[in-house]
């Protein structure tokens, strides 16, 4: 197999420097393992109800969370290095802004007779869970494994929607990483692959990022990507 540094100078050696490519390297070695898990967990969402098997939640929530907390991170990063643009709230999430404070009252045990909680583990007064019969598979998929089922329902669907509108790309992108063993083996369309993919996702999982933490993006790599 072709070393990502390897591809990256084939497709992209005349437009950057060895320092851009060296960087891009990093985020993207950084990030693939994640992207591969998550296309592994989206397979497996297509022929198993995940939101019904006990045995694999605590591993499918990993996957889910170390994308959102550190993959996307590194591609977000790779976009802005790639395209030289700052991030973008393509999607209208607010991205760059902290979702208001929670009131206080709403960390108090529910005294509401009708919620579905024991007393010791409700925090809040409105508790009010989907029916799972309601969800497309992706959603209860992450609305057991990673939302641990509680969250609102428009929330649930946009997350949802901006992990897996990208399924495509990525699987265009695994494949120009792992299965490109020469230059001759590269797919004619790698510089389209990689332009369609740093195009769309980072802000996708920016998106993601916002919806999930509800706080601001932030510049983890101090690399200027927000205005």
């Amino acid at each position: 197999m072709n070393s990502i540094k390897q591809i990256l100078q084939e497709c992209l050696g005349n437009r950057f420097s060895k320092q851009e490519i060296d960087d891009l390297v990093f985020h993207i070695r950084e990030s693939l393992h994640e992207l591969a898990e998550l296309k592994r967990v989206l397979d497996l969402v297509e022929t198993t109800d995940l939101a019904y098997t006990k045995e694999p939640r605590r591993e499918v929530k990993k996957v889910f969370t170390n994308l959102i907390v550190h993959g996307s991170n590194h591609l977000i990063a790779a976009g802005f290095l790639f395209h030289q643009l700052p991030l973008n709230d393509r999607f209208e999430c607010q991205i760059f802004e902290d979702d208001p404070e929670i009131e206080e009252a709403l960390f108090i045990p529910c005294p509401d007779i009708d919620c579905e909680r024991p007393i010791d583990q409700c925090i809040c007064r409105a508790y009010a869970p989907i029916p799972l019969d309601q969800l497309e598979p992706i959603q209860r998929c992450l609305y057991i494994n990673l939302f641990n089922g509680d969250t609102e329902p428009d929330r649930l669907r946009k997350v949802a929607d901006h992990m897996t509108a990208w399924k495509k790309e990525l699987a265009n992108w695994l494949n120009l990483f792992h299965s490109s063993t020469s230059k001759t083996d590269l797919p004619l369309n790698a510089i389209q692959i990689l332009n369609e993919f740093l195009s769309v996702v980072p802000e996708h999982l920016a998106a993601v990022q916002k919806l999930y933490h509800q706080t601001a993006i932030i510049d983890v790599f101090g690399l200027g990507l927000i205005n």
